[in-house]
C-alpha cells in the first residue's frame, strides 16, 4: 500500500509526470495522504470526490498565501541586491554606477541560487552569519570607543539623546514598525527548509534556537549602538561610526548581504519550476 498526496500528485500529473516520479519536496505537510494500492494503475483524478468543499477552499487559500510568500521572498532578494550595491558603493567610494553593482550582485545570486537543493548551498549560510555578526559587533565596538557619532557636530559640545519612547508622526511610526517586521523577513524560508530536513522532528528546535539567537543579537547590538549614537544614528546603521569604520563594517558585511540575495532567490525559485 502506497500513500500519496492527492493535491501534490494532481499538480504533478497535470505536467505529465507519473506519481512515482513526484518529488517528496513537492508535498505540502498539511495535505492528507491518500492510500493507493497499485501505483501503476493509479488515476490522478481518483480521490477528488472524497475532498470536501472546506478542504478545497482551504487548499486554495493556502496556495494564495504560499504564492504571496514566494513573491515576498523575491522582493527581499531584490532588496538584498540593492543593499549589496550600497555596500560596494561605501567601500569603493562610489567607484562605479550603482546599477553596475546591482547587476553584479544579481548575476552572482542567479548563478549560485540555480543549485537545486539546500544541502549543496547550506554552507554559505554560515558564511553569511559570520559576515553579518562580525560586521555589527565591529560597529558596536566602534561606536563605543569613538569620541562622537559621525552625524554629530564634529566641533564643539553635543548631547546624545536616548529615548525609550517618543511621539513620532504616523509615517515615522509605520516606518519603524516596518523595519522591525523586515528584520524577521527571513522567517518564510522556514517552510522550504522543513521540506528538505533529514529529521523533521528537529524543525521546532531549530526555529526556536534561530529566532532566539537573532532576537538577542538585534536587542544587544541595537541597544548598544543606540546608546552611544542616540538621535545621530545613521541609516543604514553601519555608517554611524565614521567614514573609515563605515568602510570596514560594510566590507565585512558584503559576503553576508550576498548570501541573503542567494538564499532569498533560491527559495522562491524552487516553486517556479
Amino acid at each position: 500500500m502506497v500513500r500519496l498526496c492527492h493535491w501534490c500528485v494532481q499538480e504533478e500529473a497535470s505536467r505529465g509526470l507519473h506519481p512515482c516520479r513526484v518529488s517528496p519536496q513537492t508535498h505540502i505537510p498539511q495535505h492528507e495522504l491518500i492510500p493507493v494500492s497499485d501505483i501503476s494503475s493509479w488515476d490522478p483524478s481518483e480521490g477528488s470526490s472524497t475532498v470536501s468543499c472546506t478542504g478545497l477552499v482551504s487548499h486554495h487559500i493556502a496556495f494564495a498565501m504560499f504564492a504571496d510568500r514566494q513573491l515576498m521572498l523575491t522582493a527581499i532578494a531584490g532588496s538584498g541586491m540593492l543593499s549589496f550595491s550600497i555596500a560596494l558603493n561605501a567601500v569603493s567610494v562610489h567607484g562605479t554606477c550603482t546599477v553596475v553593482f546591482v547587476v553584479v550582485g544579481a548575476i552572482i545570486a542567479f548563478l549560485v541560487s540555480c543549485i537545486q537543493t539546500l544541502d549543496k548551498i547550506s554552507w554559505i549560510g554560515w558564511v553569511g552569519v559570520v559576515s553579518i555578526v562580525s560586521s555589527v559587533i565591529t560597529l558596536a565596538v566602534a561606536c563605543g570607543v569613538s569620541d562622537r557619532p559621525s552625524a554629530a557636530p564634529q566641533t564643539g559640545p553635543f548631547e546624545v539623546i536616548v529615548k525609550a519612547s517618543a511621539n513620532p508622526s504616523f509615517v515615522d511610526a509605520i516606518n519603524a514598525l516596518n523595519i522591525i517586521i523586515f528584520a524577521y523577513a527571513g522567517t518564510p524560508c522556514f517552510f522550504n527548509i522543513v521540506g528538505e530536513m533529514r529529521n523533521v522532528k528537529d524543525y521546532t528546535k531549530s526555529v526556536l534556537v534561530c529566532q532566539s539567537a537573532v532576537t538577542m543579537v538585534y536587542l544587544i547590538i541595537g541597544s548598544v549602538v543606540y546608546h552611544y549614537t542616540g538621535q545621530y544614528i545613521a541609516s543604514p546603521a553601519l555608517g554611524s561610526a565614521g567614514i573609515l569604520m563605515k568602510k570596514v563594517c560594510y566590507g565585512l558585511a558584503i559576503p553576508g548581504l550576498l548570501v541573503g540575495c542567494i538564499i532569498n532567490s533560491h527559495m522562491p525559485a524552487k516553486y517556479g519550476k
